[in-house]
């Protein structure tokens, strides 16, 4: 009983204040906007996103004028099929 008691006490206390550690906090930010690396990719990172605004607005300008061209052969289709119903219509009433 008296190791058991001595090895509790061993534990707990003197094992204790080995395990304490203390607490460190790593300020991300500062590394990634103050650091040589860290800038190097940012300003990576920065060219990459424009190459892709350049790539995808491209992209909307042909998807906007297939659209506008859409509408206008959507219009010009439309009015094609009401001329060639005037002109069936036409050629039907000359038989009355």
């Amino acid at each position: 009983m008296k190791k058991l008691s001595y090895f509790i006490f061993l534990f707990f206390f003197v094992l204790k204040s080995n395990a304490y550690s203390e607490i460190y906090f790593i300020d991300l930010d500062k590394i990634v906007n103050q650091s040589d690396v860290g800038k190097i990719v940012n300003q990576n990172i920065l060219e990459e996103n424009k190459k892709s605004d350049l790539k995808f607005k491209k992209i909307r300008d042909d998807l906007k004028k297939k659209r506008r061209w859409t509408y206008k052969t959507k219009k010009y289709f439309e009015w094609a099929r009401v001329w060639k119903k005037i002109r069936n219509f036409k050629k039907r009433s000359k038989w009355f």
